[in-house]
């Protein structure tokens, strides 16, 4: 018997055509496809959600032991890095656990059909991408395993396939006016006066990368006195034909018994799956160190002749975020962080990788709310020692000329002014080769939770229904959803654009998960219907879930009969929605401004009384 392990209809139909008997892939959409012929199988049903939820947390945990491993055997010092130059985590825990989940489903595949010979059809990317770092996005990681044993004795056929096309679409209006709205008027006045030149500062502010809050902040930075500047990014050189580095044995050996301590593989899958996580992690540490001098160089030549500057950024994530933070800290920069949404001390995954977080690559964190303060604190070995909240963004937290917005975002949908309007706002992502560990998703979970919202719950109500889809594409093999469901007459979807856009349009929004996204939500000031889980991307704790559940009007899908209990709650007239939400509205201002929407008062205003009196220190130290 020959077996197939597929990621596109091009490897189905070589497959179909060259004799196999079993085609597998892990991808759900695929094997749901009318011209897969009901002949695909849905391998990723292999692996349930308690599964992967252990062994995420678990590679999360081994990305940070080889970071220790990496310092304690000295490889900073000798490639010249600084010790704190040098983490792999942020990169690593995906990479890890992509390659756990995914050679588990063909391992399983391979135990369940006993096969003979195996052949992989699967589009031709690389291991890594153009940073070396990581993982290519289609890049099918059974390949990788392949050419070091994952399969034993077995004959392995490989087929590549040219990458398929990929939808690229704009997030951000056409029209200038949509673009504008739901800007504050200082950011306005500020980018008028900048293009007039009528800005003078006497004290420079760098800015390296922005988000909402930081660019609310920077009016009045510059009214104030200061003179902003632009950092750009690093320009490095390419990956291709660098060696591996040469990493000390125990950095091997807490891979190796990590992965057999899993419990997942036989020794030779492995073993397997050690020499490719090993050889990644030269690759990578090898990539660091060529980085890390034109890092360094473009850095310091970019703050030379600055006193103690202060440089605001938004997120130093990854190895290059790590570099880039020693570069600021060599030359002498103060790093203020501005926190990306409002996942930190709401989000269990979020908590699980603290020690690599923003904390780590910042010197003051300026966050949303005390609860994310709190949690910031918590990281193990933070370079932070200022964690404020400032609160969120002002035109994050709440709509700027809400009927002009409504109108115009109604208009971009084709709503009519008076209809009911459900808007769902997916944050449930299809995984891929970007798996992040635990409380991640399974692809079977995504697939089915939103075939189940569209066709069993939206599709019956008596109101509009707009769906907004996740807008990345992480599968080889990803129709659009119009495609691949059918949509009743009153569920339509939503353009490409940015939420911020078209948030306004909603008389109810259904959500979950503690994202970024979680900002914009409350701000829209509408009923939220949050879709709960204690499996998938959980919140962080059991009182968390009660907050939410008081604040909130909720449903638990972790529950069977989670299509029935939502149809029913958003069946109901508006007024009856609108009524129960507001019954919770004292308990609910308390959360936002504990967790969420933090502080009352302009967040800019706030984040900026803060950069001046670091810059007062600077000037007096």
């Amino acid at each position: 018997m020959k077996l197939a392990l597929i990621d596109t209809l091009a490897a189905f139909r070589w497959a179909r055509d060259n004799g196999y008997d079993v085609i597998v892939t892990d991808n759900p959409m695929l094997a749901r496809d009318p011209a897969a012929e009901g002949r695909v199988l849905d391998g990723d049903a292999a692996v349930s959600q308690d599964e992967a939820n252990r062994f995420g947390r678990e590679t999360i945990a081994l990305a940070e032991r080889i970071d220790e491993a990496l310092r304690a055997g000295g490889v900073p010092a000798a490639l010249g890095l600084p010790a704190e130059a040098l983490r792999l985590a942020g990169a690593s825990s995906r990479v890890i656990s992509t390659i756990v989940y995914r050679g588990l489903v063909a391992a399983r595949a391979v135990a369940t059909h006993r096969p003979e010979a195996i052949g992989i059809g699967f589009t031709d990317q690389p291991m890594t991408g153009s940073d070396g770092i990581a993982l290519s996005r289609l890049h099918v990681p059974a390949v990788s395993l392949s050419e070091e044993g994952f399969f034993g004795a077995l004959p392995v056929t490989l087929q590549s396939f040219p990458e398929p096309g990929s939808r690229s679409e704009a997030d951000v209006p056409q029209d200038i006016l949509r673009r504008s709205m739901h800007l504050p008027l200082s950011f306005l006045l500020l980018e008028a006066a900048q293009r007039l030149k009528l800005t003078r500062g006497r004290r420079d502010i760098f800015v390296l990368s922005e988000n909402e809050a930081l660019r609310e902040a920077l009016p009045h930075l510059a009214f104030s006195g200061a003179r902003l500047r632009r950092l750009g990014k690093p320009k490095l050189p390419p990956s291709i034909g660098l060696p591996p580095a040469e990493l000390p044995i125990m950095v091997a050996k807490e891979i190796s018994s990590s992965i057999s301590g899993l419990g997942l593989f036989d020794m030779a899958q492995a073993e397997a799956m050690a020499r490719i996580l090993t050889l990644w992690c030269a690759r990578a540490v090898a990539r660091v160190a060529a980085d890390w001098p034109h890092i360094r160089k473009q850095m310091a030549g970019m703050l030379a002749g600055q006193a103690q500057p202060i440089v605001l950024t938004n997120g130093l994530f990854g190895p290059r975020g790590t570099l880039t933070y020693a570069a600021l800290k060599a030359a002498g920069a103060t790093v203020v962080d501005f926190e990306h949404g409002v996942t930190t001390g709401l989000s269990a995954h979020s908590q699980a990788k603290i020690n690599f977080s923003e904390a780590a690559t910042s010197d003051v964190v300026l966050c949303a709310s005390q609860t994310a303060a709190k949690a910031f604190a918590e990281a193990r070995g933070a370079a932070a020692t200022r964690i404020e909240p400032i609160g969120l963004a002002d035109q994050t937290r709440r709509l700027f000329r809400p009927r002009l917005q409504r109108r115009l975002s109604r208009q971009a949908l084709g709503l009519a002014s008076q209809e009911t309007v459900i808007f769902h706002v997916s944050t449930w992502i299809y995984q891929g080769n970007l798996r992040a560990g635990f409380g991640m998703p399974t692809e079977r979970f995504v697939e089915t939770l939103e075939r189940r919202l569209v066709e069993d719950v939206y599709g019956t109500l008596p109101h509009k229904v707009v769906f907004k889809p996740y807008p990345t594409e992480r599968l080889a093999h990803h129709p659009p959803l119009e495609a691949r469901l059918k949509l009743a007459t009153n569920v339509s979807l939503s353009p490409p654009e940015d939420l911020r856009y078209l948030r306004a349009a909603a008389d109810v929004l259904v959500t979950g998960v503690p994202t970024s996204t979680l900002g914009w939500i409350v701000g829209a000031d509408v009923p939220v219907v949050w879709l709960g889980s204690r499996q998938v991307l959980p919140l962080i704790s059991p009182e968390q879930d009660e907050e939410v559940s008081r604040s909130f009007l909720t449903v638990d899908i972790d529950r069977e009969d989670w299509p029935e209990r939502l149809r029913e709650l958003l069946a109901r007239p508006l007024g009856e929605i609108r009524e129960a939400w507001a019954a919770k509205r004292q308990h609910r201002d308390a959360f936002y401004r504990r967790a969420i929407t933090g502080p009352e008062g302009s967040g800019g205003r706030r984040a900026a009384a803060i950069i001046r009196e670091l810059m007062r220190e600077k000037s007096t130290s």
